[in-house]
């Protein structure tokens, strides 16, 4: 593989194997999104206290929502994150209330060819933005919550993380998720300098 003018393009690399099979570093790293697909015991049904609400293009967790209700999915270690140190699960939210709702999330980390781990402990949201507007029915409002990272230094490539994510709440009012995803860290050429635009 021939590199050329790599100073014009501000990269160091730090190792470079075959033609065939590049493994191109870069001293530097960014951030990029991992999507995560739902699938639920009561989601999209009429009787479910989690439904997917078609207007939003969200899921709807009812006031009664609880663990019993929660949505799972599974996450498996990119590639490009091999050798990086923390997974941080987020989950962006249509408000219609100034409430901060409970959301609430476990993960256990599936190691390939080891014994399955168990459940952590549970994880709180964090409500750490200044909300700019104020949400309601008929201006609702996109918001971002964050929750602990997740220490990822000991896994490799194509591991797996099984993730739980619900609501617990005394909050008498319905919310909804759009996505819940992680940020995580990825050599420059395919990431960004920031988690998220502020």
């Amino acid at each position: 593989m021939t590199v050329k003018n790599i100073t014009d393009v501000n990269i160091v690399a730090k190792s470079i194997k075959t033609t065939d099979n590049p493994d191109f570093e870069t001293t530097d790293s960014g951030w990029d999104d991992a999507i995560l697909f739902f699938v639920g015991k009561n989601l999209d049904t009429t009787s479910g206290r989690v439904d997917f609400d078609r207007d939003k293009v969200a899921l709807k967790f009812q006031s009664n929502a609880t663990e019993t209700d929660a949505i799972v999915y599974t996450y498996q270690l990119l590639h490009k994150q091999a050798g990086t140190s923390e997974l941080r699960p987020h989950a962006h939210l249509w408000e219609e209330t100034e409430s901060d709702m409970g959301w609430k999330m476990k993960y256990r980390i599936c190691r390939n060819l080891e014994t399955v781990g168990s459940w952590s402990a549970e994880q709180s949201c964090n409500y750490g933005h200044t909300r700019t507007g104020t949400p309601s029915a008929g201006s609702p409002y996109i918001n971002i919550v964050t929750f602990p990272a997740i220490d990822i230094s000991s896994l490799g490539v194509s591991d797996l993380i099984d993730v739980k994510f619900y609501r617990e709440d005394s909050v008498g009012e319905n919310a909804w998720l759009k996505q819940a995803d992680f940020h995580v860290k990825t050599k420059k050429l395919t990431g960004s300098e920031y988690e998220w635009n502020n």
